[in-house]
C-alpha cells in the first residue's frame, strides 16, 4: 500500500500561511514525541509565526519506508496543538 499525504483542500487555506509544506520526517515515533519535536519548534519559529507540520501515516507497518504519522501546529516557537507521531487521524486547527 503506498504512503500518501493530503495537501490543503484549497488555495485559500494555503494562502493563509507564509509557507505550506508537507514533509516527511524520518524519525521513530518515540524519538519525535520525546525530544525532536521540541527542536523542530525552535526551528519553526525561524520560518514564521505559525507553521503546520503534517507527516503521512503508512498503514503498512512492515514497509521499509513506513511513515509514523503525526501533525503539529507550531506557533511562536511552541507546540500549540499536536497529534503525536505513531497515530493516524486528524489534527483539527483553525486557520
Amino acid at each position: 500500500m503506498p504512503c500518501t499525504a493530503a495537501a490543503p483542500s484549497s488555495a485559500r487555506t494555503a494562502n493563509r500561511f507564509r509557507r505550506v509544506s508537507i514533509g516527511w520526517k524520518d524519525y521513530r515515533a518515540d524519538e519525535w514525541n520525546s525530544t525532536i519535536k521540541h527542536e523542530y519548534a525552535e526551528q519553526a519559529q525561524k520560518c514564521g509565526r505559525r507553521v503546520l507540520l503534517i507527516n503521512p501515516y503508512c498503514a503498512d507497518e512492515n514497509a521499509a519506508d513506513a511513515a509514523a504519522g503525526g501533525a503539529v501546529d507550531f506557533r511562536d516557537g511552541k507546540i500549540q496543538a499536536e497529534m503525536p507521531a505513531g497515530n493516524s487521524g486528524m489534527l483539527m486547527v483553525t486557520v
